[in-house]
């Protein structure tokens, strides 16, 4: 997959209250199971990427975060927490919220970015009363990291990226061919993914 190929069929995609244009148009999530080397990943990313940083999982995680935001301390990436913690590191501010709640938190800073995730009508009735800046849709298609999981099509994505009150991201499962498709609805704000960035190389 062409991740820079992706990157240019984001260029028309409706923005829906995008605070100072902030959002990434593509997200990258880290995953202990699926990516051994997160690291080299992160370093070839395009300009202005997003960082989920997840391995909730790996023993190892602190140090991970830690290499990850050194790396990246002077690029353009924007990197995000799962789950909690962020104000544990330096130079890492914005938070991924999965959708197990978190609700009723206030935003740390002003500039602050918080994301969380949605997968049916409930997820994102909940992610509308949160004061977040975007929501990530998954599992678009079958994916390799919720195999149990059924897959919303792209017509059930479609209703939900409607009715959400902030900007989404379309993921799980997408190819070029389907990042295409889903482009000309101009509903996504961007598209985020794992084996979407595992075969890139180094730029």
């Amino acid at each position: 997959m062409n991740y820079r190929r992706a990157l240019k069929t984001t260029n028309t995609l409706r923005t829906k209250r995008v605070r100072q244009n902030t959002l990434p148009r593509l997200m990258f999530l880290s995953d202990e199971a699926r990516v051994k080397n997160p690291v080299s990943i992160v370093s070839a990313l395009p300009k202005r990427c997003g960082v989920i940083l997840r391995d909730y999982a790996n023993p190892k995680r602190n140090e991970l975060i830690k290499t990850i935001i050194s790396k990246t301390k002077n690029s353009t990436l924007i990197l995000f927490l799962a789950n909690r913690g962020a104000e544990k590191y330096k130079n890492l501010h914005n938070e991924h919220w999965p959708n197990t709640g978190r609700g009723g938190q206030r935003r740390k800073t002003p500039t602050q970015l918080i994301t969380t995730s949605a997968h049916n009508l409930s997820d994102v009735g909940r992610a509308n009363r949160l004061n977040i800046d975007a929501v990530l849709i998954s599992p678009i298609f079958a994916t390799k990291s919720h195999k149990d999981a059924k897959p919303l099509n792209i017509h059930r994505f479609v209703r939900l990226a409607r009715l959400s009150k902030t900007p989404v991201y379309a993921l799980g499962g997408l190819s070029l061919k389907s990042i295409t498709h889903l482009k000309k609805h101009k509903l996504a704000h961007g598209f985020a993914g794992i084996s979407l960035f595992k075969k890139q190389t180094r730029h």
